[in-house]
């Protein structure tokens, strides 16, 4: 008989052992600062988290955010870097768990408040306040592509977003580095790119 897939929150620990092992081997073996260490290990543990919560049941989302917020491992830039990624779900577990409020509260507030009541939705699970702007953006870029959305395949609908994200948010650039922004293209796309290849010059928003 085959054996069943390991659940996320058991790939996760695991994530969270080899990011830590991963710094202490960085900074014993290689005299990488301490910091930078810790920073590179990070984006490992998010990235690898953000691609265990694509398409992960819902009650396997819950065990998954519960388990991160009891590590001290849900990020605000888990979520914010999720939501460019087109990873509604996962905000809406962190925001609903973080503020003991109910799934569908939390979705509706979301998807159907106005900017005010999002305001109070994110403020309310103690995310930050200059993150919002982004989120916002996010946000309404699925909502705009609700529809069409449905149509399209994983890959094209992160893609989608990013881009949207990089032509029209000024705000972006305050958030998210050329670097954090070409990760967050491989990560939509599943292969290495070019920030210069993905959008065509001067088309990124700027402040």
């Amino acid at each position: 008989m085959a054996r069943a897939a390991l659940p996320a929150s058991v790939i996760e620990r695991a994530v969270a052992a080899v990011s830590f092992d991963l710094v202490a081997r960085l900074v014993e073996r290689h005299k990488i600062p301490v910091a930078a260490a810790g920073k590179l290990a990070l984006a490992t543990r998010e990235r690898a988290t953000l691609g265990l919560t694509s398409g992960l049941p819902l009650d396997s989302m819950r065990s998954l955010v519960e388990q991160l917020m009891a590590g001290g491992r849900l990020t605000s830039s888990l979520l914010l870097r999720s939501l460019c990624l087109g990873n509604l779900d996962f905000t809406i577990y962190a925001i609903a768990i973080q503020s003991r409020l109910s799934i569908d509260y939390a979705r509706s507030r979301l998807m159907e408040g106005d900017n005010l009541k999002l305001r109070e939705l994110w403020l309310g699970a103690e995310l930050p306040a200059r993150l919002l702007p982004v989120a916002k953006a996010a946000i309404a870029i699925m909502k705009d592509t609700s529809i069409e959305g449905m149509k399209w395949d994983v890959a094209f609908y992160r893609r989608c977003i990013v881009q949207r994200l990089i032509t029209g948010v000024a705000d972006l650039s305050s958030e998210f580095s050329d670097d954090d922004i070409k990760e967050l293209l491989a990560e939509a796309t599943g292969g290495d790119v070019q920030l210069q290849d993905f959008v065509p010059d001067g088309a990124r928003a700027t402040a």
